[in-house]
């Protein structure tokens, strides 16, 4: 109703000046413009004695209208009234279109967020596989074995942690097979000293 109210107070100051110089012809090409405007169905302007001075459209019957009157004074002296009679069914398809409107946004971001759903879900569930692939490999003595993640996340972090512990584990079982590799041979030369001497 804001919107009629305001459109009534324009129409409003729009007939002042016509309507006190009855200036007739201003005032019907006014009124016409008016109702040329889809929510406008109906309009009169009547002198200050309530006497009809022009009218212009249909007046609707029922419910599917609003009528706002605005008095017409000027400095205090009332010198008329307009009369104007709203389309209701104009806010009813005004609605519509919006409701239609929201709707589509609705669904364009309903169908988004899904999508962006599934294609982060999509990224994960490769991402963990990778994680999980990289950890069979560990867990079967396979230490060289690298994960590839190049996130800065959860599964990355995961990713680069067990890269970091396999390679020690790699360092560290290296380490331990030059160590016994070194004793192994310490103990060969040992024994073949051993065997020397007794052979003498």
């Amino acid at each position: 109703k804001a919107q009629f109210s305001n459109t009534a107070d324009l129409l409003a100051k729009t007939i002042e000046a016509p309507l006190v110089a009855f200036d007739f012809a201003t005032l019907s090409e006014l009124s016409r413009s008016a109702v040329a405007l889809s929510e406008v169905t109906a309009i009169q302007i009547t002198d200050v004695d309530g006497q009809l001075l022009h009218a212009d459209g249909a007046e609707a019957q029922g419910d599917d209208r609003v009528s706002i009157r605005r008095e017409i004074a000027i400095s205090g002296s009332p010198y008329g009234a307009v009369d104007i009679q709203f389309s209701a069914a104009w806010i009813a398809e005004t609605k519509t279109e919006i409701l239609t409107v929201v709707a589509l946004v609705a669904a364009v971001l309903t169908l988004g967020g899904a999508a962006l759903a599934g294609a982060v879900g999509w990224g994960m569930s490769r991402r963990t596989a990778e994680l999980v692939t990289g950890a069979r490999q560990f867990a079967d003595g396979d230490f060289s074995y690298r994960i590839l993640s190049e996130t800065d996340d959860e599964v990355g972090t995961a990713a680069r942690v067990m890269n970091a512990m396999a390679e020690r584990i790699d360092e560290a079982t290296a380490d331990l097979e030059r160590q016994v590799a070194e004793r192994t041979e310490a103990l060969a030369r040992g024994c073949g000293r051993a065997h020397a001497q007794e052979a003498d």
